[in-house]
């Protein structure tokens, strides 16, 4: 075992660090120890989907941002863009999607137990609803959700559970979410748990290796181009990525990943207004992100 110290550093170095995100937005994850403000970009392969939608190269730009007021609250902002990058017109949509979100986090803890809610209210459309505001429904909103307890173990080891509310398994829906967080020794952690389990190593005092696997997915309120239709468009997959986080500066950090995505789905309204359920080939995706953190 390292000393207490060095695992209070590494600890404290991890919760700060943000993640890179997944193409939806979710508040189920224990949120930062720090203010923060973050910007990612991912690309995937180009790959066929079935039932007639073509072929897709989806690209997602992301912002996150978080104020910390104190231990117990934080707020915060995020932004997904997605662009399918369809290569025929086979949706009710043009394949550019967006998600913003606004998180309210009210953290407690006491003794060896604590207790997390979170709040997020969403709206999640295609562009041309972003931006004709008359267009607006109450199917482009959501309320992101969680509340999860947290118990210590050991020394090394904390039980967390609750329920999570969110579209990251496509639709929206609410979900339990369970895990045991484990720090092995002063630069070794595993998150054992579902819907998200990782492990995480520190190389040295300014590198952060990760590997972690998790649900990968979002729902979009979409219109045609002429407004006369309206449907959602739902993506669900199964994330394995592994990532590299560099401190280079004391409050600035690059992270770049690769990851696979499998079991792909897509769930939408074709232009002929035919509702189908295809399947997506599994897809390489690339991403980096930059933060800076106080």
């Amino acid at each position: 075992m390292g000393n207490p110290t060095r695992i209070l550093t590494f600890l404290a170095m991890v919760a700060a660090w943000p993640t890179l995100a997944l193409a939806g937005a979710s508040v189920c994850e224990r949120p930062a120890d720090a203010s923060h403000v973050s910007v990612g970009y991912f690309e995937h392969d180009e790959t066929s989907v079935s039932d007639g939608i073509g072929r897709t190269r989806p690209q997602v730009h992301e912002f996150d941002a978080q104020y910390r007021v104190s231990d117990a609250w934080a707020f915060g902002m995020g932004y997904r863009y997605v662009v399918l990058g369809l290569d025929q017109d086979s949706l009710q949509t043009n394949g550019h999607l967006h998600t913003m979100f606004f998180p309210v986090h009210r953290q407690s803890t006491h003794g060896d137990h604590g207790f997390r809610v979170s709040l997020a209210p969403a709206k999640s459309a295609s562009s041309n609803i972003v931006k004709n505001l008359d267009q607006y429904t109450s199917d482009a909103f959501q309320l992101l959700g969680a509340v999860v307890w947290r118990r210590q173990l050991s020394e090394q080891s904390t039980l967390r559970y609750g329920l999570c509310g969110d579209s990251r398994f496509g639709g929206y829906e609410v979900y339990p979410t369970v895990g045991v967080d484990w720090q092995l020794n002063a630069d070794l952690s595993v998150e054992l748990g579902f819907p998200t389990t990782r492990l995480t190593y520190a190389l040295s005092d300014t590198l952060r290796s990760s590997l972690r696997v998790a649900p990968a997915g979002n729902e979009w309120h979409v219109r045609s181009a002429d407004f006369a239709e309206s449907s959602d468009v739902e993506f669900e997959a199964t994330l394995l990525e592994w990532s590299l986080g560099w401190q280079f500066r004391e409050r600035l950090s690059l992270t770049a990943s690769i990851g696979r995505l499998f079991d792909g789905r897509y769930e939408a309204t074709l232009s002929d207004d035919r509702r189908v359920r295809a399947s997506a080939k599994d897809a390489t995706r690339l991403g980096a992100s930059i933060a800076w953190r106080w």
